[in-house]
């Protein structure tokens, strides 16, 4: 299987599974900066002039993953709210990753929704024309991403002596 862009109408269900996701994580840049709405669990980026397109991973009618891409590299990223900048010279020619989670749950695979993510990804930098992601993650986790053609660019710390990488997808 592979990612899906989703309707207008199943937002609602994406900004769910990103709340049930990310809503464990207190002390995350995402929890303090999303609009966040606990009595209804949703939980969406607080910006509006992003261009997002948001997709979800869905196999054998089960949905294991999802992301969202930021298409609107003329305004402020929001990796460069967080604190990080993008070098000048790429700063039109990219977009980035804005969110990305990986549902628990005994019938995923890490290992086809990270090729997934690689395809969708050289397909969207295929159709915008754009030659980079950027996108952030912790470094606990930077391995996995590695392991599907991401490179760690920049390093930010951050409160309680926490450790945030900016990393880059090229096309392959």
């Amino acid at each position: 299987m592979s990612f899906s862009i989703i309707a207008k109408y199943e937002q609602k269900t994406f900004n769910h599974l990103l709340y049930l996701n990310f809503s464990k994580q207190i002390e995350s840049w995402v929890m303090n900066n999303y609009k966040v709405d606990h009595n209804l669990k949703l939980l969406s980026p607080d910006v509006q002039h992003y261009k997002q397109q948001s997709y979800l991973y869905i196999s054998e009618g089960r949905v294991h993953a999802g992301l969202t891409f930021n298409f609107n590299h003329a305004e402020e990223l929001q990796l460069e709210k967080m604190g990080f900048e993008i070098p000048s010279e790429s700063r039109s020619n990219c977009c980035e990753m804005i969110n990305f989670f990986i549902i628990e749950n005994p019938q995923r695979n890490p290992i086809k929704i990270g090729r997934s993510v690689r395809l969708l990804s050289n397909e969207k930098l295929l159709e915008t024309n754009l030659s980079a992601i950027y996108a952030t993650c912790l470094p606990r986790i930077f391995g996995y991403y590695s392991r599907f053609g991401w490179k760690q660019v920049g390093e930010m710390s951050l409160k309680n002596d926490r450790t945030l990488y900016l990393i880059q997808y090229s096309r392959q």
